[in-house]
């Protein structure tokens, strides 16, 4: 038997690994992509539906028939509709916060209807999805 003074691996044997974990990483990484951005959409939707509920408890208990301006006050007037800076009684704990661009700025739209019937949160593309109390789904808005 041979015996080898320097011992480690030969080049064809680290092409191989490198290879092999080339391979690995294309077929591991758009999984995780793809649930990045799942899970992106499973926040805005869930989102969404908060909103849309604690929006319809607004409608009932503080003005009937009327939904918070938004546009005007941004989120204050659901997280403190009394304006005595006691969040306790607010509709919502936190700003809603748009997953896709880490803002929760709330702005006006020029087909969003009559004011205060709608909300546009904007996406990285800076297109706006539109949504109002009716909006259940990440669908339907695009």
């Amino acid at each position: 038997m041979r015996n080898r003074k320097n011992q480690g691996f030969t080049l064809v044997e680290i092409l191989i690994v490198v290879v092999i974990l080339g391979i690995l990483a294309a077929i591991v990484v758009p999984q995780f992509t793809n649930a990045s951005q799942s899970a992106t959409v499973s926040s805005i939707e869930s989102q969404l539906q908060t909103v849309r509920g604690q929006l319809e408890l607004f409608r009932i208990q503080e003005a009937p028939h009327s939904y918070p301006d938004l546009i005007n006050d941004q989120w204050d007037t659901m997280l403190d509709p009394n304006g005595d800076g006691d969040q306790e009684d607010g509709y919502l704990q936190e700003e809603p916060v748009n997953p896709w661009t880490g803002t929760s700025l709330v702005a006006a739209a020029e087909d969003a209807g009559p004011p205060a019937t709608g909300w546009v949160w904007v996406s990285p593309d800076f297109t706006a999805a539109y949504f109002d109390e009716d909006t259940r789904t990440l669908q339907d808005i695009q």
